[in-house]
């Protein structure tokens, strides 16, 4: 079965939206999703599936009834974490301040009006750079941090008109490896 990718929002941050991994796990043998493997407690998902938008709906209705609510859930195959890679349009950035460049991976691509609202707003906010890639948000926190930046997850949904889900160029640089371990 081709290996699949599932990326959850804001899980497990602050004490709130509890999702222990194991349990996830467990719903995910439950749905006879293969192998699942997680990284860290913050939503990174990897398993072996016959992907489709019948299991997908599965998939969020079982986390609902198990946990209490559905976070944000961003689903592609693996080799995803790849393209992603070979993509970055941030090369020394993500090689200098890997902990400045984030990849924000979006349920669907946003229009190019979209794309040129956010720009306009990030010349408000405080500079940060990005880049769009299909259906992935490169941006560059670079040199101020994530941390002092306004833009957030909700500010680039709000102008994209998109639902999306963060992950640092380790943790996707992690996943990847993970993905070549299997």
């Amino acid at each position: 079965m081709p290996l699949q990718i599932a990326l959850l929002r804001a899980i497990n941050v602050g004490g709130r939206n509890k999702m222990p991994m194991a349990e996830l796990k467990s719903l995910c043998l439950e749905l006879g999703l293969s192998q699942p493997q997680t990284y860290l407690q913050t939503g990174n998902l990897l398993f072996e599936a016959d992907w489709d938008e019948a299991l997908k709906v599965k998939f969020l209705e079982g986390l609902e009834a198990q946990f209490g609510f559905c976070p944000t859930v961003v689903f592609d195959h693996a080799g995803l974490l790849g393209q992603t890679i070979t993509d970055n349009p941030f090369g020394e950035i993500s090689q200098n301040a890997p902990n400045h460049l984030l990849v924000y991976f979006l349920d669907r691509v946003p229009t190019a009006g979209n794309i040129e609202s956010l720009q306009a707003g990030i010349m408000i906010m405080g500079g940060e750079k990005i880049v769009l890639v299909e259906d992935r948000l490169y941006v560059s926190y670079h040199p101020n941090g994530i941390g002092r930046s306004k833009l957030t997850v909700g500010v680039i949904e709000k102008y994209l008109g998109v639902e999306a889900t963060g992950r640092n160029w380790n943790t996707i640089l992690k996943l990847q490896e993970l993905i070549q371990n299997r």
